[in-house]
C-alpha cells in the first residue's frame, strides 16, 4: 500500500493508504462476511460509513427532529481517532463476535499492513505501527446502494 498524508486543520497530518486492487478485493470480501455480524449492534443514530445510510439521511433525520420541536443537535468528532486505534484492544473486541482464527489473523494483517511513504529525498520507506489505521480504504465507495 503506497501512502501519503492528508493535512489536518491543526497542522498535523493523517496517513492515507491506497490499497492495491488485490487488497480491495480481499477487504471487500471480508467486509461482506463481517458487516452483518456487527451492523445490528451499532447505534441507530450513527450514519458515517454505514450501509444504506448517507449524509443526506442524517440531514433528513435532523430536519425531522427540528420539525418535532427539538432545538439542539449534538455532533461529535473524536480528534485523532483513526490515528490512535489500539490494534490489540480492537482485535480483542472483534474476537468477542468472531471466533474464526483465519478471519481474525487476516483482520490483524490489515491493521498491521505497512504503509510505503516517500521521505524528503524521494526514497520509499516502510512504516508499521501498533496503533492507528490509514484512511483511504473501502469506506463510502463500498457501501450498499440505496
Amino acid at each position: 500500500m503506497l501512502g501519503s498524508y492528508i493535512p489536518k486543520p491543526d497542522g498535523g497530518h493523517r496517513p492515507l493508504g491506497i490499497p492495491t486492487i488485490c487488497d480491495r478485493v480481499v477487504q471487500t470480501a471480508c467486509k461482506i462476511v463481517i458487516e452483518p455480524i456487527f451492523e445490528p449492534h451499532l447505534s441507530g443514530s450513527s450514519y458515517g460509513y454505514r450501509p444504506r445510510r448517507s449524509a443526506a439521511d442524517a440531514i433528513w433525520e435532523i430536519d425531522k427532529f427540528i420539525k418535532e420541536g427539538y432545538d439542539q443537535i449534538l455532533d461529535a468528532d473524536l480528534k485523532g481517532y483513526f490515528d490512535n486505534i489500539p490494534h490489540n484492544r480492537l482485535m480483542d473486541k472483534i474476537s468477542r463476535r468472531i471466533s474464526d482464527t483465519s478471519m481474525l489473523a487476516l483482520l490483524r494483517k490489515f491493521l498491521r499492513a505497512p504503509v510505503a511513504e516517500r521521505n524528503s529525498s524521494g526514497k520509499i520507506c516502510i512504516k508499521r505501527t501498533m496503533k492507528g489505521t490509514p484512511q483511504g480504504g473501502l469506506c463510502k465507495e463500498s457501501n450498499y446502494a440505496k
